[in-house]
């Protein structure tokens, strides 16, 4: 990991690459000094206080203002509290100035600026605010406050080789293009859509092509790649894992040792090549994806070969859209045992498959969803250290937990799953003793294709979650439903699932997405004998679903009076939580940010705060349709 030192290395850079920019665009100008105001605050801490009377005219003084918004009750903001202090005293000397505002003293002046949650924090350039949602971590803050100091891209065509060196070794990713001035503008969009996450630096040459190096030095690795040109159909990446960072930062090309055809993106682009092309009609969505081309092969190189994966960090992994692979372990020792020979493995796979690691101690729940068993009652062997894949986005593959972890075991898992014969994990709630809960029929995830897809009979599926306020207000809609479906031999099964205890299987004939709970599909087949979905968009009401299933073909009419269509239940005093919508990384503790309830504000909210209630809810949360994680500590 960088150090301290290193940084302050850096900021002396910063002010050189700042004012030699020849290339318009590169340059820029940093007068500001640091400043505070005579308050009462100011002997005590290097963070600025902010409030309504002084807020504008920081903005006016200082040319970059990196603001916490906070309240005193948030147990992250607590936490971020020493952090954010020791970032000011570390950025004392550089033109950026870090302030603070009490969102419980000014909730005006945080409604101002779109302040949901807490901690949140705004990088203010020139008055223009940019969002700060990387780690809560001091030296993840004066990364990303160097990145912004740097223009979106440092011109490096006439600086020192140590100066260059300082460059890459000065943050955890740093990615060099080199090309003619015609390249130039291509690279630098790339470089302004990634700037708060990595640092850009450009090298003019006469090469008729514009290729782009990114250096991770954490893990001694370099990777160059040849972005094609509008009109080419090859893309051509080349690895040297060998090299240090140092030593290759002070050339001007990549020692190729191995080359590599990349992610399928590459490939299938080498494969087509222009005869497979319309020469009148390029195809839109080809060509939005080769002007992404460069930012998804950032993505997929630029993340570490082997660390934690955390809420900071788990979306980087999914827009890079690999496969992942997850070390469970429970403790130091376990990793360590581990670490070298999976970094190895690692290498090896760069560009095909991630490695990250997960502590099960912190988060069993995600280790659960993930498909790991953490009930050790059958003492049949030790549940960790465990391995398994994820595939986009929801398709996971376990590795036998009954047997003890070894390399050997974990390679045969890879290549099983390469060679596309490992077995895919369906989650799934015990076949019920009682099939039935009153008419509805009870489905599990291992019954699904028996009892759904191969039904005979048109099936009406709720895929609900049993903490869902609107799933216990349509309950007994849902259940009246039944009994007329039931008293009138409706040729119609009414069923239901729970969508936070089973998957939905990935080979069905249709989509069924659940974005959101309940969710109501009619699954039948259509005149012609193709199967089909149709998802219900009505009020839940009892006419509303009546109707649903007149309009769906080959169903009657049902005979009801307009007194029986409106029928609806007694009020009952079900509170209407919020749906829930699942997202697609399983539900990891919501560490960074604290959302105010305006009927507790005086309240702290504590990690760990909960009601049984609230905690068997958030149990259930970690089971639906998700693919990864939280904050996540280095064991």
């Amino acid at each position: 990991m960088l150090n301290i030192p290193i940084l302050y290395i850096l900021g002396a850079a910063v002010r050189v690459f700042a004012s030699d920019g020849a290339t318009e665009g590169h340059a820029a100008t940093y007068n500001d000094a640091p400043a505070s105001y005579d308050d009462a605050s100011a002997p005590s801490s290097p963070v600025l206080t902010l409030t309504n009377e002084n807020f504008e005219q920081a903005l006016a003084e200082h040319s970059r203002l990196f603001v916490k918004f906070y309240t005193p009750w948030c147990s992250y903001c607590q936490a971020l509290a020493p952090e954010f202090e020791q970032a000011a005293l570390q950025l004392a000397d550089e033109p950026v100035v870090l302030a603070e505002v009490d969102c419980t003293v000014d909730e005006d002046l945080c409604a101002e600026n779109d302040v949901q949650s807490f901690p949140t924090l705004f990088l203010f350039n020139q008055g223009i605010p940019t969002l700060y949602d990387g780690a809560r971590e001091q030296l993840a803050m004066v990364k990303f406050i160097y990145r912004q100091l740097l223009p979106v891209v440092s011109d490096l065509t006439h600086v020192e080789p140590l100066t260059l060196s300082s460059f890459v070794l000065g943050d955890d990713v740093a990615v060099i293009g080199q090309g003619s001035k015609a390249h130039y503008q291509r690279f630098y969009d790339v470089a302004k859509q990634l700037r708060d996450e990595y640092r850009f630096g450009w090298q003019e040459t006469d090469k008729d092509a514009l290729t782009m190096t990114l250096y991770r030095q954490e893990d001694d690795y370099e990777v160059t790649f040849q972005v094609p040109d509008d009109d080419a159909s090859t893309a051509t990446t080349t690895v040297d894992a060998a090299a240090t960072a140092t030593s290759t930062a002070t050339s001007t090309a990549a020692t190729v040792l191995e080359t590599s055809t990349g992610d399928a993106t590459e490939e299938k682009a080498a494969e087509d090549g222009d005869e497979h092309r319309d020469d009148d009609v390029l195809d839109e969505a080809a060509d939005d994806e080769k002007k992404d081309l460069a930012t998804q092969w950032i993505y997929k190189h630029a993340m570490p070969l082997f660390g934690p994966i955390a809420a900071n960090n788990y979306m980087d992994y999914d827009l890079a859209g690999l496969p992942l692979a997850y070390v469970f372990v429970e403790n130091s020792e376990q990793l360590a045992d581990l670490d070298k020979e999976v970094r190895a493995l690692a290498r090896k796979m760069r560009g095909e498959m991630y490695f990250v690691y997960l502590d099960t101690t912190q988060y069993p729940e995600q280790a659960e969803y993930l498909g790991m068993r953490t009930d050790d009652s059958s003492n049949s062997t030790a549940l960790w250290p465990a391995f398994m894949i994820q595939a986009p986005p929801l398709n996971r593959y376990v590795l036998d937990q009954s047997k003890e972890l070894t390399m050997t075991a974990l390679r045969n898992h890879v290549e099983q799953f390469q060679r596309g014969e490992a077995e895919l994990f369906l989650l799934s709630a015990p076949v019920p003793a009682e099939p039935y809960d009153g008419n509805v029929r009870v489905v599990v995830a291992t019954q699904f294709h028996e009892l759904v897809t191969q039904s005979a009979t048109p099936v009406l599926l709720e895929v609900y979650a049993p903490w869902c306020g609107f799933c216990k207000a349509l309950a007994p809609v849902y259940s009246h439903l039944a009994e007329h479906v039931q008293e009138r031999k409706l040729p119609l099964v009414v069923a239901k699932m729970d969508g936070t205890a089973n998957d939905i299987p990935e080979d069905l004939p249709y989509d069924l997405p659940v974005d959101g709970y309940p969710t109501i599909f009619y699954i039948s087949k259509d005149a012609n004998g193709t199967p089909y979905a149709d998802t219900f968009s009505g009020d839940r009401s009892f006419s509303d679903l009546i109707q649903f299933i007149e309009k769906q073909p080959g169903m009657p009419t049902l005979d009801l009076t307009e007194e029986e269509r409106a029928w609806a239940p007694v009020d009952t005093d079900v509170e209407e939580e919020e749906e829930h919508i699942p997202g697609e990384d399983g539900v990891w503790p919501d560490e960074y940010e604290d959302v105010e309830d305006d009927e507790e504000e005086d309240t702290p909210v504590q990690a760990g705060d909960k009601s049984e209630e609230e905690e068997e809810q958030a149990a259930a949360a970690t089971r639906t349709p998700p693919s990864q994680p939280a904050p996540h500590d280095e064991l």
